[in-house]
């Protein structure tokens, strides 16, 4: 909700759970979406995988949405690229949805963009006299991307994804994704507030703390971006966009869409940040490579010039909804 309205605040918005007592499941939601609600932006943040038949379903209500003036908006998947198989379902699904993927995004003080490229990262601790990184801890994580096998390539995509990377293991040419992209690195992510209740509401409230946590992950970035199609909607006079990617691929190279690539320091080193904790609230600090040893990253981002398979097109530039202005 607050990542919605965070980049549109004059958004109607409808939230739209599961029941999970009747095992209802989200194909139910994007039924009633369609069914019951003007909405014309969906915003799904889920990931799951998905029998061929259910694969069909989901698809034939994404192109039902479509001809509704509907479109919806998947994250992309935060386990990192999967150049081996079928990178999400139903993102994936016969290419009738918009699949968001993630970038690691530096605001400086003064509002401004400093660096962006594709989010893919590690955990590391620093050493007992900080002046190096010992080995990865977990994980991290990083967008979602690669191709969606069996699913052919929509023509929107022909001439904009380069041969090479559409060409899947069975030689044929295939959906790939994501589409377009947005912030998601936890540590460059949305910084929320909020009090904790140690159990329920009706507990000693001399035990209720307020905490803070960043949060990220494609579960932000598509949020994100549908916030910015919202306001793409309202400068072409509330008139629905519907299925989003034809005009998106239309924008390709265009100065709407700013071409995400990898991004080193001036000094060659990888942007790195230190998580301190501090008084009970971590805070993170911009290293900017200063330390003299670069972190160990198992998810380095697969970005490039162009088309990439964990930021897509690239994210919209403030130019991006005034382009859609008398269209």
């Amino acid at each position: 909700m607050e990542a919605v309205h965070g980049m549109a605040p004059d958004a109607d918005i409808v939230s739209v759970g599961l029941s999970t007592w009747e095992g209802s499941t989200p194909l139910d939601s994007v039924g009633y979406i369609l069914d019951h609600t003007r909405a014309s932006i969906v915003s799904l943040s889920l990931a799951f995988s998905l029998a061929p038949g259910m694969r069909m379903a989901y698809d034939q209500a994404f192109q039902e949405g479509a001809s509704q003036g509907v479109g919806f908006y998947f994250a992309s998947g935060d386990g990192g690229n999967d150049r081996t198989g079928s990178y999400l379902n139903p993102a994936s699904s016969g290419g009738w949805e918009t699949s968001v993927g993630g970038t690691s995004l530096a605001i400086g003080r003064n509002g401004r963009r400093e660096w962006e490229t594709g989010w893919g990262d590690g955990v590391n601790t620093l050493s007992a006299d900080g002046t190096s990184w010992q080995q990865p801890v977990q994980p991290g994580g990083g967008a979602g991307g690669g191709w969606a096998l069996g699913e052919p390539q929509p023509w929107y995509q022909r001439g904009v994804v380069p041969v090479k990377l559409a060409t899947g293991p069975d030689g044929k040419l295939d959906r790939v994704g994501p589409d377009v992209a947005m912030d998601a690195d936890f540590a460059t992510g949305l910084l929320v507030g909020g009090t904790a209740l140690a159990g329920s509401p009706t507990t000693d409230p001399s035990t209720w703390r307020y905490v803070e946590a960043d949060l990220g992950g494609t579960s932000l970035s598509t949020p994100l971006f549908a916030g910015v199609q919202a306001l793409a909607q309202q400068a072409r006079g509330g008139k629905p966009f519907g299925f989003a990617n034809p005009v998106l691929y239309q924008r390709a190279h265009g100065p709407a869409l700013r071409d995400v690539t990898t991004y080193t320091l001036p000094n060659g080193a990888t942007p790195s940040t230190v998580v301190h904790g501090r008084g009970g609230v971590a805070k993170l600090y911009s290293v900017l490579g200063r330390l003299p040893v670069t972190p160990p990253n198992p998810l380095v981002p697969e970005v490039g010039s162009g088309f990439d398979t964990e930021t897509g097109l690239g994210t919209p530039t403030g130019a991006y909804p005034w382009s859609f202005v008398g269209t």
